[in-house]
């Protein structure tokens, strides 16, 4: 009932993405590849924002590249800021999406901000990619996203199709309603997490899944 709906995947093998999101593609609206996780995990595994730099992006292109070919559904990708700057990844993000990206979404940050060294999204970065591939893909923005006046200060700065929230969106998750903003006084008017969560378990009742728990 909630489309469209994008399955995200991690991993620098081709074709064993292929094969986990052939599994999925009749039940998705679409696939992402993660190029956005800065963890450890993520370097010692090969995915998530390390994967942007490996062999100088051709890896990355590669794989966009060759996902977008044999699949039925669109290809998009969640990107960070490369660490060597602006410049360079949009450089990467023309060839992503010369390579069949079909949606960018781009965190303002690169693989160093993150913990206490998280600082503000480069929304001045994400406009310069939407003045670069906008006009051919839709592109998201990501990053220091709280409530829903960051959506639209965000959105009026960037020009970008829409944004997404990641963490803030985890802790509260009614964060796309008309609460904690100028209008309300900054006070909380959505529902308390206890009863999100309570709506949570209705819902495992209502949809149990077929196997496992």
């Amino acid at each position: 009932q909630d489309r469209p709906l994008i399955a995200q995947f991690c991993g620098h093998d081709k074709e064993i993405l292929l094969r986990a999101m052939k599994l999925l593609e009749r039940d998705v609206d679409g696939v992402d590849i993660n190029c956005g996780c800065p963890q450890n995990i993520a370097k010692r595994g090969r995915y998530g924002a390390y994967l942007m730099e490996e062999q100088n992006g051709d890896l990355i292109v590669d794989i966009v590249r060759h996902l977008s070919a044999n699949l039925n559904v669109p290809v998009s990708v969640k990107v960070r800021l490369l660490p060597s700057g602006v410049e360079d990844s949009l450089k990467l993000y023309e060839r992503l999406v010369d390579a069949g990206a079909a949606m960018l979404t781009i965190h303002g940050r690169n693989r160093f901000n993150r913990q206490r060294m998280t600082g503000d999204s480069d929304w001045g970065a994400i406009r310069k990619v939407v003045e670069l591939v906008g006009h051919r893909v839709p592109v998201i923005a990501n990053g220091s996203i709280s409530n829903m006046d960051d959506v639209r200060r965000c959105l009026e700065e960037t020009g970008a199709d829409g944004v997404m929230s990641s963490e803030a969106i985890l802790e509260y998750p009614a964060l796309f309603t008309e609460t904690n903003v100028e209008s309300t006084g900054w006070k909380r008017t959505g529902p308390g997490r206890v009863q999100m969560a309570q709506d949570y378990l209705d819902l495992c009742r209502e949809f149990p899944p077929d196997e496992g728990g």
